[in-house]
């Protein structure tokens, strides 16, 4: 029998404020260290992807156009060298949202150019971070209409180093929260 039906409410009635009290406890804990988490643990959280993000594994070329690389630097990361020995941020993603571009150049020698544009942004950043997403459209209409703007043999005459510099000071006349430091054709063609 158990205490209750043996006639011992008192016991019945102390052992229920016992696990009243433990169950109270708990859910102060929880929501004590939810809050403490999201006032004062802001900086060590881990960036997270933007939405649209695709899937680990799947090419940039197949993301959708709005998004930006989704391999952050872990937590603490020491800067790591680049290419040419000098030191990188840690926090240093590339974006690659702009996507994979078609464009047409000028008549009469006319040719479709097709190139992808990536470029290192500081991923602590958020709202160039998030202003870099809002320009995608921009940064698309710059670099077609740039191209549109010569023919096929005076593009390949270019040198490709003074185009990337041409393309990075439209970028940036765009850009309002931050710069951009430097651009890569990770594809750059010239197609009849």
């Amino acid at each position: 029998m158990n205490d209750r039906q043996s006639g011992n409410p008192k016991r019945f009635l102390y052992v229920s404020r016992i696990l009243t009290g433990i169950v109270f406890m708990l859910v102060l804990c929880l929501a004590g260290g939810t809050i403490y988490a999201l006032l004062f643990n802001r900086d060590n959280a881990e960036p997270r992807a933007p939405a649209g993000t695709p899937p680990e594994g799947l090419p940039a070329e197949d993301a959708a156009p709005d998004t930006a690389s989704s391999k952050a630097a872990p937590l603490g990361a020491a800067p790591q060298k680049t290419a040419d020995g000098g030191q990188e941020s840690a926090w240093n993603e590339t974006f690659t949202g702009i996507g994979r571009l078609r464009a047409a150049t000028a008549a009469p020698e006319s040719a479709a150019v097709i190139l992808t544009i990536t470029f290192p942004y500081n991923a602590r950043d958020k709202a160039f971070a998030e202003e870099l997403n809002l320009r995608i459209p921009n940064f698309r209409a710059v670099t077609l209409e740039y191209f549109r703007s010569f023919s096929r043999e005076e593009l390949r005459r270019m040198n490709e180093n003074a185009i990337k510099t041409e393309m990075l000071r439209r970028f940036n006349a765009v850009l309002r929260l931050g710069r951009i430091e430097t651009l890569y054709f990770k594809d750059y063609m010239i197609v009849e």
